[in-house]
């Protein structure tokens, strides 16, 4: 595994894995047709309140975070999103969010906007 540093949305993100995670997160976010725009924006919020946060997990927690945020965000983009998955998912981002107290409550914010622009 390399070594290189990615820059996303103004962070840099030195693991290579969470930097891969959030470069997919991006271009999904960035596929969205024209008439989400409110979801794409949501997204977006959740991904630059999730970034900085990533850099001061541990390693492991770091990496199974941008999995969590990735498949969240893969799920949430789906013409018929799977409520369970987007529950479990944002709900083990709120509690990451939490043990980071300073990012909670922006991350918090973000998940619940989701949820609720898919009814969930």
């Amino acid at each position: 595994m390399s070594n290189e540093i990615s820059t996303i949305s103004g962070n840099q993100i030195s693991n290579s894995v969470v930097g891969t995670h959030m470069e997919n997160i991006q271009l999904t976010i960035q596929s969205l047709p024209a008439g989400k725009s409110e979801l794409r924006e949501a997204l977006e919020k959740l991904k630059n309140h999730a970034s900085p946060m990533l850099g001061e997990l541990p390693k492991e927690h770091a990496e199974d975070t941008a999995q969590d945020l990735e498949d969240f965000t893969k799920e949430v983009v789906k013409e018929r999103p799977h409520k369970g998955k987007v529950q479990d998912t944002g709900k083990r981002l709120i509690e990451t969010a939490q043990s980071v107290a300073k990012y909670a409550p922006t991350v918090i914010e973000s998940v619940e906007k989701i949820k609720h622009l898919l009814g969930f």
